[in-house]
């Protein structure tokens, strides 16, 4: 036997790794590592879409906001000092202004919604409401003491006219005149007292006159307390009643 094939055989270790070799220019190609998929927790879910939302809400309340301020802007040449004289007055009067809008006569034909704009833009967009404080300082004391006497009656100052009865005038007549008992007029002086004995009541812009032809009006349309009410409105009168036995006329509007 040979020495060679007695010797015990040494085991060659082998890398089983590639060897990096320089790339060339065309085999270069850029590579990122995919990002890995981030979870996302529902709270974040309904709190972005509570967001979403709220800026929704927020830019429609604002272009709302704005569309109104245009409106009113538009509207400032067509109101006249004497409008928005009637317009508060007659809002302190009643608080309502669908009646405003039945009752009160303006220089122009305005819609409901646009006297519902005016008064909002009085109270709250101070420019206008500026502007419009101005104007009626600059009006003439008589003037808007004119429009104030004219205003819409309230639910006070109708129960104070109330009192006034048909039979109670006509047995004051037959006394002071011996006059056959028939229905009669209340006379300037009676409506003249009852305003000096009620400031209270009345508005401070009240005339004697005014009273008189809204007790006649009451008469008219049988709403005196000793008068026997009429079962429906007749010709192109509305009757709007509110309180106890408060009313006021309204003038069917033409479409």
């Amino acid at each position: 036997m040979s020495c060679h094939s007695s010797s015990p055989t040494v085991p060659v270790r082998r890398s089983t790794r590639d060897i990096k070799r320089r790339k060339f220019d065309d085999e270069v190609v850029e590579s990122r590592p995919l990002p890995k998929s981030v979870k996302r927790h529902k709270g974040t879910d309904r709190r972005s879409s509570k967001l979403t939302k709220c800026v929704s809400v927020g830019t429609n309340t604002l272009h709302s906001e704005v569309q109104k301020r245009i409106a009113a802007l538009n509207d400032v040449g067509r109101w006249l000092p004497t409008d928005d004289v009637a317009l508060i007055t007659a809002v302190e009067q009643t608080g309502d202004l669908s009646a405003v809008y039945e009752a009160v006569k303006f220089s122009c034909r305005f819609t409901q919604a646009e006297i519902e704009a005016r008064w909002n833009a009085l109270l709250y967009d101070p420019p206008i409401s500026n502007l419009a404080q101005n104007a009626i300082k600059d009006m003439p004391n008589v003037m808007a003491v004119d429009v104030q006497s004219k205003t819409l009656f309230s639910s006070e100052e109708e129960e104070m006219l109330l009192q006034i009865t048909a039979v109670s005038l006509c047995l004051f007549a037959c006394l002071v005149a011996i006059l056959c008992f028939q229905a009669s007029h209340p006379t300037f002086e009676t409506f003249q007292e009852l305003l000096m004995e009620n400031p209270e009541v009345f508005h401070h812009a009240r005339k004697p006159r005014i009273l008189m032809e809204h007790w006649k009006r009451l008469k008219e349309y049988h709403l005196l307390p000793d008068q026997k009410p009429l079962p429906l409105a007749q010709g192109n009168i509305q009757l709007s009643f509110s309180g106890k036995f408060g009313f006021r006329f309204c003038t069917r509007r033409n479409p």
